[in-house]
């Protein structure tokens, strides 16, 4: 049977952990597992949005499995107009994640 891994697990009521529960719904629908560890057995990995969790995303990767993200938005407000130094370093620091985990 196949299985798909979602990472990160989120809860909640909106913004990703919506989306995560209406997609597991619609995937166990089909006949699809769902887990939610990147040590367990699986046959694809969708990370929705980002995840700090980057050297086990690439040793699934060494593993031959197929990662997917969710689309996600690049930060660009601090390279138009000045938002403030913490600003600018999370917004970069969170478009690195981002491109990493793309590749």
């Amino acid at each position: 049977m196949t299985r798909i891994c979602i990472t990160p697990f989120v809860q909640g009521t909106g913004g990703m952990a919506s989306f995560r529960l209406k997609f597991e719904q619609g995937l166990q629908a089909r006949g699809i597992d769902v887990t939610h560890d990147l040590d367990d057995k699986f046959d694809a990995a969708l990370v929705i949005a980002g995840t700090r969790f980057l050297l086990d995303l690439n040793r699934v990767r060494r593993r031959g499995i197929r990662v997917v993200q969710r689309l996600d938005g690049i930060n660009w407000v601090q390279r138009v107009k000045w938002s403030g130094i913490r600003y600018s370093v999370r917004a970069e620091y969170g478009n690195v994640m981002l491109a990493t985990i793309r590749k």
